[in-house]
């Protein structure tokens, strides 16, 4: 655990102390096993995926960074939408939900722009 997980963790049970919500994490209920359960998988998944990028960007040898992080961080972003599009985070009628897309659309040209600057 890193000092900026201490410092998360250490305010997320600061928050949840003050809105006496402790209750919340341990009551019996077949809902909260299924937010743990995919929680803790949300978690190896994002510690295997970061894994991942190093040994594929070390394969790939000189250009590997430049071709694996844009890679990572595009179907990092575009992964996260696609959970809150199936999560129904935003209505179908929200202007929100296609601003977000077209956000997501210039950050993942961003990040392949500056990557392909960064190989030249």
């Amino acid at each position: 655990m890193t000092c900026k997980g201490v410092v998360n963790c250490s305010y997320a049970g600061f928050l949840i102390t003050r809105k006496q919500n402790w209750a919340e994490f341990v009551r019996p209920d077949e809902r909260l096993l299924i937010s743990w359960r995919n929680s803790i998988l949300s978690g190896i998944a994002f510690s295997c995926h970061i894994h991942l990028y190093g040994a594929a960007a070390k394969l790939l040898g000189t250009l590997g960074p430049v071709i694996a992080w844009p890679v990572l961080m595009c179907c990092t972003m575009t992964f996260g939408q696609l959970w809150g599009f199936f999560l129904r985070e935003f209505r179908p009628d929200d202007d929100g939900r296609r601003i977000n897309a077209l956000g997501t659309a210039v950050l993942c040209m961003a990040i392949v722009m500056t990557s392909s600057a960064a190989a030249v």
